[in-house]
């Protein structure tokens, strides 16, 4: 049955970006958190700011860097995952059997990937603020249709496979500095 097999693959594919994240996704952010205030508060109280300190941190977590370094891990694991898995099969040329077999590779390998990444993502990040939620989403489809991208584009054996992926992974974070920038722009504009 085609449903329950593309099921199974999107279930792997919401653990794989969502669950298996959760670990290295708290620890990176709850350190950057403490450095963010130290360094803020070693600031803030030479103005007598001080109990700034909360305020700056949170809204800078939940609205900038929470996102951003979200979309960064998850870049760096899942986003890398999906283009060796595309380039591997690209080689090998199990792209070509699944066509064969009458299963589109793009609905049947992206797709998936797409839905988990775009409600994961946004779950990985502190989910109070609306602008850090549409990042997220906006970080989710980057990370996705690049990661595949290249994973289709493999064609030379392993090392193109490495080579690819290493792609997917510096693209994708220049992508994430520019939505964020661009997010961030607008957020000022409309604020």
């Amino acid at each position: 049955n085609k449903k329950s097999f593309y099921r199974k693959r999107l279930l792997r594919d919401l653990a794989s970006v969502g669950a298996d994240s959760i670990p290295i996704v708290s620890v990176i952010s709850a350190c950057t958190g403490i450095i963010l205030a130290l360094q803020s508060a070693q600031q803030l109280e030479k103005v007598g700011a001080i109990s700034y300190v909360a305020n700056l941190v949170g809204v800078t977590i939940i609205r900038e860097l929470g996102p951003l370094l979200t979309a960064i891990i998850v870049t760096g694991r899942s986003g890398a995952a999906f283009t060796a898995e595309i380039a591997t099969m690209q080689i090998s040329e199990e792209i070509d059997a699944l066509e064969v077999m009458g299963i589109e590779p793009v609905r049947f390998l992206v797709v998936p990937k797409m839905i988990a990444m775009l409600i994961m993502v946004p779950c990985l990040t502190l989910h109070d603020v609306l602008a850090g939620l549409v990042k997220a989403g906006g970080f989710a489809v980057a990370i996705t249709l690049i990661g595949c991208w290249q994973g289709f584009l493999a064609r030379e054996g392993a090392a193109d496979v490495g080579r690819k992926t290493t792609n997917s992974v510096v693209i994708s974070i220049f992508m994430i500095i520019l939505l964020d920038l661009f997010f961030t722009a607008l957020n000022f504009i409309f604020r």
